[in-house]
């Protein structure tokens, strides 16, 4: 992700110059440690990257901490579930939303974290509540997007279910007090604006109807500037599967003057014109 931007020196570059220097940052007096390791040939191993990376969180140094984490992968060292909860709770402190959900979609790339249960539901238990808010935002983003790579949560079928949040009660928390259940009610109540709800049988469990999903995602759409995108298009249209005009907007994909002027009139259509 960021090996063309790789200093020659990681650690040269941001050590302090002394590792006593009290003006010196954390980190930086760190790096400077590390660089003594390095005349003796030691090499910082998982547990060194874990230490420095929490670190990188404790004061905000978002940008170090991708760059560790190339460093890490460079360095022949796979980084686990600590390292990218990490650094989406950093990520997530400086709002970088877009961000941390790139460096969460690695992970599961890696495999590092796999959330889904099955197509219906996903499983956050192993998540910090900032790589948990990452997630979600990744699993709704992909109703839309529809990767090939991993799995997802299709709406689009004919018989849509309901999505599943599985976030538990809290028992691994910190004094048994819930962090990533409110987190999510939170996100997906008022940032978001989709009604979530606990399950009455299940109170680890935040379920969505797929006719909010539904709604969500059309608005998604509706207020995005992508629909001369004729993927982005389609997905609108099978979401309005008696549109007489959904073969002959597809026919004319070829032809982007044409298609840009048929989603016009098609906006029009199913009540998408601008305001």
């Amino acid at each position: 992700m960021l090996k063309d931007k790789m200093p020659n020196d990681l650690f040269g570059l941001y050590a302090a110059s002394n590792p006593n220097d009290s003006k010196s940052s954390q980190t930086a007096r760190v790096f400077s440690l590390l660089l003594c390791m390095r005349e003796d040939n030691l090499e910082p191993d998982v547990d060194t990257y874990r230490a420095v990376m929490g670190l990188c969180t404790k004061e905000k140094l978002w940008h170090l901490s991708l760059l560790l984490l190339e460093h890490m992968q460079l360095n022949g060292i796979q980084p686990g579930k600590f390292i990218y909860n990490e650094i989406c709770t950093v990520l997530e402190a400086e709002n970088k939303y877009n961000l941390a959900d790139i460096i969460y979609e690695r992970s599961v790339k890696e495999g590092v974290f796999e959330p889904w249960n099955n197509d219906q539901k996903i499983d956050l238990h192993s998540f910090t509540a900032n790589t948990a808010r990452a997630a979600v935002r990744s699993v709704l983003t992909d109703m839309i997007r529809r990767p090939k790579d991993r799995p997802y949560h299709d709406i689009f079928n004919s018989n849509p279910s309901s999505l599943l949040i599985i976030t538990g009660v809290g028992k691994r928390s910190e004094e048994g007090v819930a962090v990533i259940k409110p987190a999510i009610l939170e996100m997906l109540n008022t940032e978001f604006g989709i009604p979530a709800m606990l399950q009455a049988h299940n109170p680890g469990c935040i379920e969505i109807f797929p006719q909010y999903l539904n709604k969500w995602v059309r608005q998604r759409i509706r207020d995005s500037d992508r629909m001369s995108d004729p993927e982005i298009s389609r997905m609108m249209l099978e979401l309005e599967p008696k549109s007489q005009i959904k073969d002959e907007l597809l026919d004319e994909r070829s032809d982007k003057a044409a298609f840009k002027k048929k989603i016009k009139v098609h906006k029009k259509t199913i009540g998408l014109s601008e305001p």
